[in-house]
């Protein structure tokens, strides 16, 4: 493999590595979570 290539796919790799840890890192603290409803706007008829 040509040194560019090996370059890029080893930054893809860490890159997405890591972001797949923060993902499930985030994802035990916040899934199953209540959250509390989101303000209500015009558009979701606040005003009737």
């Amino acid at each position: 493999m040509e040194a560019k290539e090996k370059f890029l796919k080893g930054n893809y790799e860490r890159i997405f590595d890591l972001a797949r840890k923060q993902v499930r890192a985030w994802e035990k603290v916040n899934v199953g979570k209540k959250r509390p409803p989101p303000p209500k706007t015009p558009i979701s008829g606040y005003g009737q």
